[in-house]
């Protein structure tokens, strides 16, 4: 299973602060380098898997997909 979570910062200095963040709440921030990855999201031409709370995605990293 993957959790995952995603932060938008609205400037660089909430940025910084965001990098200095060693917990977030009962979560560990453990830095374990940085991946270049390509997300691409498939489906139907009416959107049919979004609506329905779905999504498809095809990840690349590193050459390889995942």
């Amino acid at each position: 299973m993957e959790i995952e979570a995603k932060f938008g910062a609205p400037n660089r200095d909430v940025y910084r602060e965001l990098l200095r963040l060693r917990q977030i709440g009962e979560y560990q921030i453990v830095p374990l380098g940085r991946a270049r990855v390509a997300d691409r999201y498939f489906d139907t031409a009416d959107g049919r898997l979004l609506a329905g709370g779905y999504s498809c995605r095809l990840r690349t990293q590193d050459g390889s997909v995942l």
